[in-house]
């Protein structure tokens, strides 16, 4: 087994060292920084998928409701159960309402 690093916790030299074995890495400095550069890329990853959806949002279509259905949503799935709620409901009509608009908008674009 390696030396102890003084600067790591058990865990995190358990966790380094992990790594050291399964990626035939051999200082922990090494691992650290490919741990990092790996957990970096994934963030930058998510970063830019979520700025594309963002931007592929139709322009038409009220972004406030969709914010606010995911918003009720995700707090419904941990304090309660959503079919309770009022507010998601309200929003989720005012979703359907603005996505049946614009699917109407367009398709008489079509037709035109």
């Amino acid at each position: 087994m390696a030396r102890r690093n003084v600067y790591m916790t058990g865990e995190t030299q358990i966790q380094v060292e992990k790594y050291m074995s399964e990626n035939n890495v051999e200082t922990h400095t090494e691992a650290v920084r490919k741990i990092v550069a790996e957990h970096h890329d994934e963030k930058l990853k998510q970063e830019t998928e979520l700025s594309i959806k963002l931007k592929s949002i139709d322009k038409n279509v009220e972004v406030l409701t969709h914010l606010v259905v995911f918003m009720a949503e995700s707090m419904s799935a941990v304090k309660h159960d959503k079919r309770f709620s009022t507010l998601y409901e309200e929003a989720l009509q005012a979703r359907e309402r603005d996505i049946k608009r614009h699917v109407s908008d367009s398709e008489l674009m079509f037709n035109e």
